[in-house]
């Protein structure tokens, strides 16, 4: 059983008689548990027998770590249960006494004050189930059709964006490159080409001199923290910057920003021909009171994290994580590496789990990891968006996903809410550029991982989509997982082919990969097995070459199975996969590729 409690107090009011709402939920189902009374989750204090008092509880909230029933504002605990563990939230036990001793007037209250003690009980004798209690195999993400939001750019799209809800119910985008912009959407999650300088580069001689990059967008009641990713000292032909993190902070909703200074510095100073330095952070609302940084040091390529608090981000408030404890300041501390697990960060408090994402060289591709700790972190082993390390010098027909960042459909934010069956929606933005593109040309997708947390261990934890599309002025088609830049040639999504893996299961498997071809006197896109050998440079009689790993998929047939069949098209010209034999009419069938999920 999963109970999930917040717990709000504020001072008496000077009235005889005030008022309490007590709001529980429970996973699985209240039904279940016998006590009908339950199943309406939103009950009055005269429902329940309350007279004043000072106390609510409920399942959403926020955990803020100030000691309930002695501020002079409203405060709040937010108390989150696993498996009757507990949340590493330190709750006093002043606290916990001052809620049980609310004034008993009906058995109902009973019941729902027993509910609670059996939180706070479980709070001081299971005091490390929590964590434990995640299983990160038991993890299911599904992804969706990666779509192109925006670009092409050059003088943008070098950072992670952030996203706000504004108050006119527009999704705000902030994107930079040296400088920062915002520009707001003309429908849900689209972006056209307008938008407003809102940050510019510092004076010279300054930490700012180079470029001040807005990373990060947190709200914080009428104002806009701003988290500056800035940069000094810069010859970026020689590859030589130093990086440091600034804060700023906006009144009317980030058009323009108050720069108040640097938060986070690394112990060294800026060297010729070097990329030195700590940035590239973001910035989450741990939903601990504390707000924290996930950044880059340049010096050992590791990542490294520090907090401030939520309610004071600016400069002198941040301390780096070392040897286990908040101690070294900010600026000029020290910290502990966490790994290479990426700055791209966001919370997820249905699972009570801090989430990074990183592009993993080893693992092939974007990779999630989990902490229960903040600092703790596990990886998932299979990526869910494959890619290659980005090669910047463009030396090489790759393409690049990089700069991700992960946000809640409905607000922007990245502290994310599950949906009412448990599922975790995340829309991953990243910044893309086609194999063999320019750094002119950058590109803005989307993809939507739904995490499904399950009670088993997953065999198979990703699933990434297979998807054929069609050009608007002639028949002809492509398959493909990844992004579909709209340029002079315009397509539109055909059909769904089923999942493809992301990396090798057990048992018989293929892996499928991409190859482009501009010898029939147009571009042919190419999905075949890895071992056909049609793509490597020293056979190109038909001038292909490979773009991408498509993914894998299974060489038996089975249940939730569909087949992959190459396609050709003699008149047209070109190749595609169906799930038909006979091509859907469109072509003649080459061979069985083999079988995607489904």
């Amino acid at each position: 059983m999963m109970v999930d409690c917040a717990i709000f107090g504020r001072p008496r009011p000077k009235e005889p008689h005030g008022t309490t709402i007590i709001s529980i939920q429970l996973s699985p189902s209240p039904a279940s548990l016998d006590r009908p009374w339950l199943t309406n989750t939103s009950h009055s204090a005269a429902q329940l027998g309350l007279d004043a008092d000072l106390v609510k509880v409920e399942l959403s909230g926020e955990r803020v770590p100030t000691p309930l029933l002695q501020e002079p504002a409203v405060s709040a605990y937010r108390l989150s249960l696993w498996e009757w563990g507990r949340s590493d939230l330190a709750f006093a036990p002043m606290t916990a006494l001052a809620v049980l001793r609310a004034g008993l007037r009906s058995a109902q209250r009973c019941l729902a004050t027993a509910l609670s003690a059996i939180c706070l009980a479980c709070l001081f004798f299971c005091p490390a189930l929590a964590e434990s209690t995640f299983c990160l195999k038991c993890l299911r993400v599904v992804v969706s059709q990666p779509i192109v939001l925006r670009g092409p750019y050059g003088d943008e799209l070098d950072a992670p964006v952030s996203v706000i809800r504004t108050e006119e119910g527009k999704y705000r985008l902030f994107s930079a490159n040296n400088n920062s912009f915002a520009a707001d959407s003309t429908a849900p999650w689209v972006w056209e080409n307008d938008r407003v300088l809102v940050l510019g580069k510092g004076r010279k001689g300054t930490s700012t001199e180079c470029g001040r990059w807005i990373n990060s967008v947190l709200r914080r009641e009428d104002v806009l923290d701003g988290f500056v990713h800035q940069e000094e000292a810069c010859n970026y032909a020689a590859r030589q910057t130093h990086k440091t993190m600034g804060y700023a902070v906006s009144r009317d909703e980030g058009l323009t920003w108050d720069y108040s200074g640097p938060i986070i510095q690394g112990t060294e100073p800026p060297k010729p021909g070097k990329n030195t330095g700590e940035g590239d952070c973001t910035m989450v609302d741990g939903q601990d009171g504390h707000v924290y940084a996930y950044c880059l040091r340049a010096r050992d390529w590791r990542n490294i994290v520090a907090r401030a608090p939520k309610d004071d981000p600016g400069p002198g408030a941040w301390l780096k994580y070392y040897e286990g404890a908040w101690s070294e300041p900010g600026i000029l501390g020290n910290a502990t590496a966490l790994g290479r697990i990426g700055t791209s960060s966001a919370y997820l408090p249905s699972i009570g789990q801090t989430l990074l994402i990183a592009i993993d060289a080893k693992l092939g591709g974007a990779k999630l990891s989990f902490a229960g700790d903040h600092v703790s972190f596990q990886s998932m082993p299979e990526p869910v968006a494959l890619a290659p390390m980005p090669d910047w010098s463009r030396r090489s027909f790759t393409e690049i996903l990089a700069y991700a960042s992960l946000h809640d459909i409905e607000t922007g934010d990245n502290v994310i809410a599950a949906e009412p069956d448990g599922t975790i929606r995340i829309r991953l933005l990243q910044v893309y550029v086609e194999p063999g593109g320019a750094h002119n040309q950058r590109y803005l997708v989307s993809r939507d991982l739904v995490l499904t947390p399950t009670e088993e261990e997953q065999a198979i934890q990703v699933a990434i989509p297979l998807t054929r599309w069609k050009e608007r002025a002639s028949d002809r088609r492509r398959t493909t997982t990844a992004p579909v830049v709209q340029g002079e040639i315009r397509y539109d999504p055909e059909v769904s082919l089923g999942y493809l893996m992301t990396r090798p299961p057990d048992g018989a498997s293929s892996e499928l990969i991409e190859c482009v071809s501009d010898s029939r006197g147009h571009r042919d896109y190419l999905v075949t097995g890895v071992g056909t050998n049609e793509c490597i440079a020293t056979n190109m009689q038909h001038g292909y070459r490979e773009a991408r790993t498509a993914g894998w998929i299974s060489r038996e047939a089975g249940p939730g199975r569909k087949p992959l069949y190459r396609c050709y098209s003699a008149e047209q010209r070109y190749h595609f996969v169906s799930n038909d034999p006979s091509c859907e009419g469109h072509g003649g069938m080459e061979w069985l590729l083999g079988y995607a999920r489904w």
